[in-house]
């Protein structure tokens, strides 16, 4: 990349890859370019980045044998095909045009029953004369015209009729059109493969500062894969144990307080128990 103050959509690059968490959309994003074509996968990698202030680790493998794995830490997100998994050549196969369904083919598993009838008394309307209903004393038919009893609703109205349905004999199941070879199939074993990585970038989006972004490695040796992994589970242990020593501290300090100092705090109004806004701040973070 000559120009770096001009990367950024629509920059180029082979493989997209990590956590996008925008509004109620989470997912972890994994796109490879294919002839110049930038290919989402056809259904989301689950997102499981849920907590905040620890280092995370993603890690992408994709082996000669066109397979891909993704672990999010420890956690392994998606195992499968490149070529299944991503739409990256047309199909193997196509419906075969020549085949089409039989003009007897019965697809409907249920059939209206022929010795089913409607009752006699069936047809009823659904409003009638309301029996009951009086001219008001004060109904002047110069004025207000003739008067005519309201309408109500019909205790015997029953709806539409409609037979019952019993199984259809002729039923044949669900028509499937035959599968063909598809002539603009053209398979490629090296669908992993790219030509060159030369650079790593980073172009992130979100409504705080604070994240940092280290130790990216692209290899081809799967040991140095493990040893990063390795290094990162090293680091995350490090991390929990400062956070309960930190913890630990801060519970013993507050127990030495003395209590009307910690009568004073709990009362407080400076004091917001129930932090809503900083809850909201992390929940529109986008990694």
């Amino acid at each position: 990349m000559e120009d770096q103050t001009k990367f950024g959509d629509p920059t180029a690059y082979n493989i997209m890859f990590g956590p996008d968490k925008c509004g109620g959309n989470r997912r972890t994003h994994l796109i490879f370019n294919y002839k110049d074509k930038n290919v989402l996968k056809t259904d989301d990698i689950r997102y499981t980045q849920d907590n905040y202030g620890e280092t995370q680790l993603y890690t992408l493998k994709l082996t000669p044998e066109n397979e891909v794995t993704v672990w999010h830490g420890e956690d392994q997100l998606y195992k499968g095909e490149l070529e299944k998994g991503w739409k990256l050549l047309e199909p193997a196969e196509i419906p075969d045009p020549d085949d089409t369904k039989p003009s007897d083919w019965v697809d409907e598993p249920m059939m209206d029953d022929p010795e089913d009838k409607k009752p006699e008394d069936w047809e009823q309307p659904e409003e009638i004369v309301d029996e009951e209903a009086k001219q008001p004393e004060d109904w002047d038919a110069d004025e207000d015209g003739d008067w005519e009893a309201p309408m109500k609703a019909n205790p015997d109205f029953k709806g539409e009729w409609k037979a019952k349905k019993i199984a259809n004999p002729d039923y044949k199941g669900a028509w499937v059109q035959k599968k063909t070879a598809n002539p603009d199939y053209v398979e490629d074993k090296e669908l992993y493969a790219y030509d060159d990585f030369s650079f790593v970038g980073i172009d992130v989006w979100q409504v705080k500062s604070g994240a940092i972004f280290d130790k990216l490695l692209i290899t081809d040796e799967e040991e140095e894969m493990k040893a990063g992994q390795k290094a990162w589970k090293e680091l995350r242990e490090a991390e929990k144990k400062m956070k309960k020593e930190e913890e630990e501290k801060q519970a013993a300090e507050k127990k030495d307080e003395p209590e009307e100092e910690k009568k004073d705090d709990g009362d407080s109004p400076d004091v917001d128990a129930d932090d809503d806004d900083a809850d909201d701040d992390k929940d529109d973070e986008d990694l």
